[in-house]
């Protein structure tokens, strides 16, 4: 799979494509990112035979909460897997919403109709959008474990080299470079960014210390939720690039 300019296909997106909602809707009950309810939307899009269209975007929902909390360097991520979102909203909403319910069957739906490559003005596939994610998803998989793992204060380092092996092949070069340098030098420290989650989910944490998290070794109560929403992540969405027509 060759890299391609997915900022192209962004200006393409906010000129028209599927008509979609102007925020994000039915993230989560919290509004912010949440673990355990991250996870749940997930368990739910395996539960249906196919994989649910919906529950799939609903869990994407709390991984751009997950972005913005780790600050601006992010920023551009976050809005990139934001407009997918909605685009995935808008099939799930709209006209043919009988047709974008399962995963499987979209793609399959959109192959045979000759749709799944296109990104227009007017209409932007499941398909393509779907890859797009998934992208995402490997950038977000290997992040959360990471953090689950590491003994290191500072996270940028960890964060730039795990971006270069994912979502930099697919970013233009100026991009890149932008995300690589920021990230080194804008993250903050681990334990730092454990607080900001704890405290975005206090009824999930509610026996959690709010003191610092000693960064000489991983978070036990935030690290295992961790450790579970990557092996949903990680190891049950890797769509097969095959089956889309880039």
């Amino acid at each position: 799979m060759g890299r391609s300019d997915d900022s192209k296909d962004d200006q393409k997106q906010s000129e028209g494509g599927v008509s979609s909602p102007k925020s994000l809707s039915g993230s989560s009950t919290t509004g912010v990112f949440d673990l355990v309810e991250m996870n749940q939307c997930f368990l739910d899009c395996l539960a249906v035979s196919g994989l649910s269209l919906q529950k799939y975007s609903d869990g994407f929902k709390h991984i751009v909460h997950f972005f913005s909390l780790m600050g601006k360097i992010f920023a551009f991520v976050g809005s990139d897997v934001s407009d997918k979102v909605k685009i995935i909203d808008a099939h799930c909403s709209g006209d043919r919403s009988s047709e974008y319910q399962v995963i499987e069957s979209v793609m399959t739906m959109e192959k045979n109709e000759d749709i799944a490559h296109l990104n227009t003005r007017h209409f932007a596939s499941a398909s393509r959008t779907l890859l797009r994610l998934h992208r995402a998803m490997e950038f977000i998989a290997k992040l959360f474990e990471a953090l689950s793992i590491t003994t290191q204060r500072d996270i940028g380092t960890i964060s730039k080299n795990i971006y270069k092996d994912t979502l930099a092949n697919y970013h233009p070069y100026m991009v890149r470079k932008a995300a690589e340098f920021g990230m080194v030098h804008g993250l903050p420290y681990k334990e730092k960014l454990m607080q900001i989650i704890v405290a975005a989910n206090p009824d999930r944490f509610k026996n959690l210390p709010p003191t610092s998290v000693d960064a000489s070794k991983p978070t036990p109560d935030v690290s295992q939720d961790e450790t579970d929403a990557t092996k949903l992540v990680g190891a049950n969405f890797f769509l097969n690039d095959s089956k889309i027509t880039q």
